[in-house]
């Protein structure tokens, strides 16, 4: 959707749920976001996995700040015409991977640089693909943190597999999924809990954004959450056209 649309809904105060990437540039992101805040209108950005219940269930646990974040999310598609094109999807760090950033910051808050590498390895000869196939992205704290997240479009056909562990002061969590995880504590009693959630996490965001229009309050995830996931996408990908870390700038 183009920041133009996004404005002129806005301003007749229709209320949206915006996919994501909410744009392919910060600048069209962050006009997105104005233009829902000043018309005082619902927006939500689609970050479903923040509604899984294994989500919610480390969020509510007294886990400690994590040191550790890794994810990976691969598949092997070529699903839908636009998604191979770059500057309609903005590539694969940009349209699946992010929703692991978006996590990244969820868990870990806003890192201070990153570093990444990426290539299109096994489709150079497809026509109409211009996006990498295979990356890898590390963020960095300057405490000491560290969040990686790989990613490939070179995987078993037809299978989209995602993944991450947290690794923090007081447990640690490995999940296979929005719903399922495993979370261990690391002090004191060792005893695994098994989360094995049932929630859809499509349903439940979107009774989220009904909820927020029905009562007049900001949904769970605004559209402004879209534009900082955002602005780490942009910045790993950055990073891996210049070959070498770059500064996030705050």
């Amino acid at each position: 959707m183009s920041r133009l649309r996004v404005g002129l809904l806005a301003r007749a105060g229709v209320h949206l749920l915006v996919e994501k990437p909410i744009a392919l540039d910060q600048q069209a992101a962050n006009s997105m976001v104005e233009a829902v805040e000043s018309a005082d209108v619902v927006g939500a950005i689609g970050f479903m996995y923040r509604f899984g219940d294994a989500v919610r269930r480390w969020q509510d646990s007294d886990t400690g700040r994590v040191g550790l974040f890794a994810g990976s999310y691969h598949c092997n598609a070529l699903h839908s015409p636009w998604w191979p094109v770059r500057a309609k999807s903005g590539g694969q760090m940009l349209e699946q991977a992010i929703h692991l950033i978006d996590l990244i910051r969820l868990f870990m808050g806003e890192p201070d640089s990153v570093y990444a590498r990426a290539a299109n390895l096994f489709h150079r000869e497809t026509p109409n693909y211009d996006v990498e196939d295979v990356s890898a992205i590390l963020f960095g704290w300057d405490d000491g943190r560290i969040a990686t997240v790989n990613a490939s479009n070179i995987a078993v056909p037809g299978r989209w597999h995602k993944d991450w562990a947290l690794f923090a002061e007081r447990v640690t969590g490995r999940f296979t999924g929005w719903n399922d995880a495993v979370l261990t504590p690391t002090i004191g009693e060792i005893a695994d809990e098994v989360i094995a959630g049932t929630t859809d996490p499509f349903v439940a965001q979107l009774a989220n954004v009904a909820a927020a229009i029905r009562d007049r309050r900001p949904p769970q995830v605004p559209l402004r959450e879209g534009a900082a996931t955002l602005r780490l996408a942009l910045a790993a990908r950055s990073s891996a056209e210049a070959g070498r870390e770059l500064r996030i700038a705050s």
